[in-house]
């Protein structure tokens, strides 16, 4: 079955129309315009964490993180104290070229995060930013990787780092934008699709790392570092915006464009340390100090020792020569500027330890608690991590600013409240402070119970954007309450594919012009354990050869 229309969507990591709609009205950002003007646009609510690594799952499968069961870029099994960085290999739902391929579509997948390894669809795929580096096979199929250096010199990241002037910095981004779109341009030109999915990482760390020279409210703002770096952040959208245009330019009025992010951003004020605070409080201890004042004391930290392998050129020489795994193991052992290092490196005394946080830095604090069933579990299931829950509630809820005094705002979640699914990996609590101006860290061994990160001075919002024009689609409209699990369903009613009873979104209708066919068509479910008729075909050609093959007396 052939669609009547195609499907592009171009992700956008990061964007946020607090930011960019003055740019996009203003005409800072033409092409976004163009499309913004010629369709509909709208917040896109993201997943909750807001993080990268579950919300474009979100968006490929249309279901919830706790179907996933992801809920950062590291997982933590119930059984184990050790998280492990998700890959593709992580995550086990159907995505929407998985769904589309078996009816005998194409889709193109290119440098969406955890999709490396990449794993084998009707169509192709270049693994995203998780990839370990370009020695590592990222594409699908295998013979692709030649095929696009022999267009352009594709890297897995930008080689600039974030500690250098703004002009280089402004460089090597606009060299990897150009690079990714040229590749996607060439196979957009080259190979069949029914779907293309294209991701540009770079302008969410663009955002976390040059923030603060933008944003007046920030406490590390300075007239200094805006007047050098202030414009950095508009200049790569501008020239995002160019490329969005290439991409654009020459699409057939039959492709339905999608363009959208996987969360919002903003301001990052300050930083809490949980496990400090965790063992402040008396859930979480330790067996002896964590042993980082010397080091300190030196300031020998993870990012000196980068910064002075840079300064004598041979920190890229080193990751070429030295094996990854090796090299991890060193800096885990060494603290950050901030002191801290991973709660999994540092000296638990586990039978005495009743809650912990184990993962991402970022807007929303994810604590666990020590269950029976972990190797040193304490705390009973039911009652006892009830009480627990709300003795760690009511102290999170007297947070006081150490430099006013005043209570902080904070939020605290039940997983069962946020998500449907069996949970096995979800944390126990989930909490917000300040509406995500403080994010969460759970390294330990600071100082302070806060700080101001020096170097990520953005982090993550739940509402991302969407914008979407298409043959069907209205014209200069806006849609309210849209979520990043819609889309998979609404893509698959575009291509009048069964949408699978077990996503969590819905199809946006209201994206649709009234009058079009793609509205006024039957919304169609199916269990997801149902058979499609090419699925079905193939099974009964299957027990005709085993018929045959049995008459031969070979079975």
């Amino acid at each position: 079955m052939k669609p009547k229309s195609k499907v592009l969507v171009i992700g956008l990591d990061g964007a946020d129309f607090d930011l960019i709609e003055p740019w996009i009205k203003d005409g800072t950002l033409p092409n976004i315009r163009k499309i913004y003007k010629e369709g509909i646009h709208g917040t896109l609510k993201s997943c909750f964490p807001p993080g990268s690594s579950p919300a474009w799952k979100c968006f490929s499968t249309g279901k919830n993180p706790g179907k996933l069961d992801i809920y950062s870029f590291r997982v933590l099994k119930s059984d184990s104290y050790k998280p492990s960085i998700v890959n593709s290999k992580s995550f086990h739902e159907e995505e929407i070229w998985d769904i589309i391929g078996k009816y005998g579509l194409k889709s193109g997948v290119l440098y969406m995060i955890t999709t490396y390894p990449p794993k084998e669809i009707n169509g192709f795929m270049i693994s995203g930013i998780l990839t370990p580096s370009e020695k590592h096979e990222f594409t699908h199929p295998k013979e692709l990787k030649k095929e696009i250096y022999k267009v352009a010199n594709y890297k897995i990241k930008p080689e600039t780092n974030h500690t250098w002037n703004s002009k280089k910095f402004m460089q090597e981004h606009f060299k990897d934008f150009r690079i990714k779109t040229k590749i996607a341009k060439y196979l957009m030109e080259n190979k069949e699709w029914d779907f293309l999915l294209i991701v540009f990482q770079e302008i969410d760390y663009i955002q976390h790392f040059m923030w603060k020279h933008m944003d007046k409210t920030h406490p590390l703002y300075t007239k200094k570092g805006y007047e050098e770096y202030g414009h950095v952040i508009k200049e790569c959208w501008k020239e995002l915006d160019r490329n969005i245009g290439q991409i654009i330019d020459g699409l057939p009025s039959y492709v339905t464009l999608f363009v959208m992010s996987d969360h919002g951003f903003g301001k990052l004020d300050r930083v809490f340390n949980v496990n400090d605070w965790l063992i402040q409080e008396g859930f979480l201890k330790l067996n002896s100090k964590t042993k980082l004042s010397l080091l300190n004391r030196f300031g020998i930290s993870k990012e000196n020792v980068r910064r002075f392998l840079q300064i004598l050129k041979l920190y890229s020489l080193i990751l070429n020569i030295l094996p990854r795994n090796f090299l991890k193991k060193i800096a885990d052992k060494l603290p950050s500027d901030e002191g801290g290092i991973f709660l999994e490196n540092a000296d638990i005394d586990w039978q005495n330890t009743m809650a912990f946080s184990i993962g991402d830095r970022g807007p929303i604090g994810q604590i666990y608690f020590n269950k029976k069933g972990r190797p040193c579990g304490i705390v009973p299931e039911g009652k006892e991590c009830e009480i627990l829950f709300k003795k760690i509630e009511q102290k999170l809820y007297q947070l006081k600013d150490p430099n006013t005094g005043k209570t902080l705002e904070v939020k605290v979640f039940r997983p069962r409240d946020l998500y449907k699914g069996a949970l096995q990996n979800a944390p126990d609590m989930l909490f917000a402070i300040e509406n995500m101006d403080i994010s969460v860290n759970s390294r330990i061994g600071h100082k302070s119970l806060f700080y101001i990160e020096k170097i990520n001075s953005g982090s993550h919002r739940e509402n991302g954007i969407l914008i979407v024009k298409g043959p069907n689609i209205k014209r200069n409209k806006v849609i309210y309450g849209a979520e990043i699990v819609d889309l998979a369903p609404t893509i698959l009613h575009i291509f009048n594919i069964p949408i699978p009873k077990d996503m969590d979104g819905r199809v946006l209708k209201e994206l649709f012009d009234e009058k079009s066919e793609v509205f006024k068509r039957e919304i169609i479910y199916q269990d997801p354990r149902e058979k499609t008729k090419e699925e079905k075909f193939v099974i009964e050609e299957e027990k005709k050869i085993q018929k045959r093959l049995e008459e031969l007396g070979y079975m």
